[in-house]
């Protein structure tokens, strides 16, 4: 009994040992696989509502000077966050300091001013910035109201544009202007 025991105990080791290095790359596939699977079963989820976040438009109901100057005085309030952009607009840093580029134009029927995203980024193969958007906007809308300017909300849609590298893409809006 204490021999078949002992042979029975030796043949589980070597299993062990020759069945291990062959059955860890296949387990290790298969967890990558779901978890793969489930970030983008979770990404899937949130994509809408970072897309609507991002595509908020604020319309100032003033000229552009008027709209530039309100602007202007939401950028002073978050200096470390947003700032001016080299290609006109402003920029909005996530990580790097233009992950999220807005831009001012006019509205031809009403004469408003729209302050709406122009690009943004994919990180982690994942669009950012969509609470640095938000909070830039709440202070657009404040600097307004402090200047008795009248606000009020729009929409634009975004596609994916240029890939910047294997996982991550540039958004700009589909064409057209935003909504007012």
């Amino acid at each position: 009994m204490d021999n078949i025991g002992i042979i029975l105990l030796a043949v589980l080791i070597l299993v062990m040992l020759i069945g291990w290095p062959i059955a860890r790359p296949v387990l290790k596939r298969r967890a990558n696989a779901a978890g793969r699977e489930a970030g983008e079963k979770y990404a899937a989820g949130k994509l809408p509502g970072v897309l609507e976040a991002l595509g908020r438009t604020v319309v100032i109901h003033a000229d552009e000077a008027a709209a530039h100057h309100v602007v202007d005085a939401a950028v002073a309030t978050m200096p470390r966050k947003a700032g001016a952009h080299v290609g006109g607009g402003w920029a909005i840093k996530w990580v790097e300091k233009d992950d999220v580029v807005a831009q001012l134009t006019t509205e031809p029927s009403s004469g408003a001013s729209v302050l709406s995203v122009s690009r943004f980024r994919d990180y982690l193969g994942f669009p950012q910035g969509a609470k640095e958007w938000t909070a830039f906007a709440r202070a657009v809308e404040q600097a307004a109201a402090a200047s008795g300017i009248a606000v009020s909300t729009g929409s634009v849609t975004f596609a994916r544009g240029a890939r910047v590298d294997d996982k991550n893409w540039v958004w700009a809006p589909v064409a057209g202007r935003p909504s007012v």
